[in-house]
């Protein structure tokens, strides 16, 4: 990761870091009607706190790591290609055509914002937005 900026790193390993813990705490108290005793907008920062942890572990992979190494070697067209292709495969090939193309949308979008913008914040907060609507 020596090419990566403090900032990208810095939000790759702090991705790393918490999604293996966040995925077992919903997992353990989720799962288990622990939340049935609290309210819904508790609820609701639970699992808005547990969609932006999965979107930045998502942009920190698929922009923060594979677009940006395959942009070095392979130039944008190529990168952009892969890493929506990554972005469909992981988030499931099932469903109609049209939710394959909403995927690759999502994943192309993402992938020019982070371009455009050379940081990880807007990817992961637009695709934390999109993980909120999809979820309601």
């Amino acid at each position: 990761m020596s090419g990566l900026g403090g900032t990208r790193r810095a939000l790759i390993l702090l991705a790393i870091a918490l999604v293996p813990g966040a995925s077992i705490y919903l997992a353990r108290h989720v799962g288990n009607g622990a939340f049935s005793q609290t309210t819904y907008i508790g609820s609701l920062v639970v699992l808005s706190s547990y969609w932006f942890v999965v979107a930045m572990a998502e942009e920190a992979w698929f922009r923060g790591v594979l677009q940006e190494r395959l942009e070095a070697v392979a130039g944008l067209p190529a990168a952009l290609a892969v890493a929506t292709t990554a972005f469909v495969l992981w988030h499931g090939v099932g469903g109609s055509g049209a939710t394959l193309l909403f995927r690759a949308a999502a994943g192309l979008g993402l992938g020019l914002l982070y371009r455009g913008s050379r940081s990880l914040v807007p990817p992961i907060v637009c695709h934390w937005v999109l993980n909120m609507a999809l979820a309601a």
